[in-house]
């Protein structure tokens, strides 16, 4: 063989090696990328499973008793536009927010007072008052049959019953 075929040869070795290790490097890049995409939309869906709603009675004093919704902001960030279909004994009605900030706020419902039914969110503080969460209520009364809401980075998320908390946008 001469000289310049073992030269030819070693190129075109050399080419299918750099080609071969250019295919591996972008296969792992785009594996690094899908992982990276995964553990943040795994990081985004635990903080949106920060925010719950659920039904309470609150006892301030012996035999008086306010009704109303409990919103939770479990996470270390705001949630935005809250939009929360609330089933009560009487019917269902809406309740809307602009934000939850973190901590616990109660909405009382004003249904035999006002139009809309609901009064001004109250923070809610672990306290002496007696608070009864309104858990085995009949004929699927008293739940939150949908909470729908927009996390800090501007996704869009609803959270029903039957299935759960599902990204929207």
């Amino acid at each position: 063989m001469s000289p310049e075929w073992v030269t030819a040869l070693a190129t075109v070795a050399m080419l299918i090696i750099a080609i071969a290790a250019a295919w591996y490097a972008r296969s792992q890049w785009q594996e690094s990328q899908s992982m990276r995409k995964h553990a943040q939309d795994e990081a985004a869906r635990l903080r949106a499973a920060g925010l719950n709603a659920w039904w309470l009675s609150i006892e301030e004093t012996p035999g008086s008793k306010k009704w109303g919704v409990v919103v939770d902001n479990s996470s270390n960030a705001a949630f935005y536009d809250l939009e929360l279909q609330c089933r009560s004994k009487q019917d269902s009605r809406h309740l809307r927010m602009r934000i939850a900030p973190p901590g616990t706020y109660f909405i009382e419902s004003t249904y035999q007072q006002s139009n809309d039914g609901w009064g001004y969110p109250e923070y809610l503080p672990q306290s002496s008052v007696r608070q009864s969460p309104i858990l085995n209520a009949r004929d699927r009364n008293f739940m939150i049959e949908s909470l729908i809401f927009t996390d800090s980075a501007a996704v869009r998320w609803e959270v029903t019953p039957e299935e759960g908390l599902k990204k929207l946008s």
